[in-house]
C-alpha cells in the first residue's frame, strides 16, 4: 500500500482508448511469442500475464523496472512488450541473483533480450536515473524487501531507502504494481 502511495495516479495513456488497444496487442504479442521458453509458456495459465500487464499499463517505448526480478519471467514479457525503443531494468539483489543464477543465465544467454538491463545491487549501491521510469513492478516479490530466511543468510534491507530510489526514479503519473 505504501509504494501504491507514492505515485496515486495513472499514465495518460491509460485514458486514451487507441493507446490501450496498442498495448494490449503487444502484450499479446509479447506473450504469443514463439520464442519464449516453453517453461514459461506453461506457467501462463497460472500467472496470468495478459491481465497482470494490462493492468499496468505497459506499452511500447517505457522505461520499467522488474524489481526483484529472480529468473524475468515478467521481465522477458516486459522487453517484449516495451520493445526496441523501450528498456527493462531487471534489478536482483545479491541474494536474488544467486538465488536465480541458472535461471538468470539461461535468460539472457546469447542476449537474447537486448532491451533489457541487468543490474545486481544491494538496495544501498542501486543507482537509478532520476524520472527515467514509467513503472515499477513487484511480483511476488515485494515481502522480501522485510523477509529474512532463518539462517541470517540475506543480509537486513532498507526498504524505504528502495521506495525512496524507487520514488526518484519513477516520472510524473508513474505507476507502481
Amino acid at each position: 500500500a505504501l509504494a501504491l502511495g507514492l505515485v496515486p495516479t495513472l499514465p495518460a495513456a491509460a485514458d486514451d482508448s487507441v493507446a490501450n488497444e496498442a498495448s494490449r496487442a503487444a502484450i499479446a504479442a509479447a506473450i504469443a511469442s514463439p520464442d519464449r521458453p516453453a517453461s514459461d509458456r506453461e506457467q501462463d495459465a497460472r500467472r496470468k500475464p495478459q491481465q497482470v500487464l494490462e493492468f499496468t499499463g505497459v506499452a511500447p517505448g517505457m522505461h520499467v523496472i522488474d524489481v526483484f526480478s529472480a529468473g524475468g519471467y515478467y521481465t522477458e514479457l516486459l522487453a517484449r512488450t516495451v520493445g526496441a525503443t523501450g528498456q527493462v531494468v531487471a534489478y536482483n539483489n545479491p541474494p536474488y541473483a544467486s538465488f536465480a543464477a541458472k535461471a538468470i543465465a539461461a535468460r539472457y544467454a546469447g542476449d537474447r533480450l537486448s532491451n533489457v538491463k541487468q543490474v545486481t545491487a544491494s538496495i544501498e549501491d542501486l543507482e537509478l536515473v532520476p524520472a527515467s521510469l514509467d513503472l515499477a513492478l513487484f511480483v511476488m516479490s515485494y515481502h522480501d524487501l522485510y523477509w529474512r530466511p532463518d539462517d541470517g543468510s540475506w543480509p537486513a534491507t532498507d526498504p524505504m531507502l528502495l521506495l525512496a530510489k524507487l520514488h526518484a526514479a519513477l516520472k510524473p503519473g508513474a505507476v507502481v504494481v
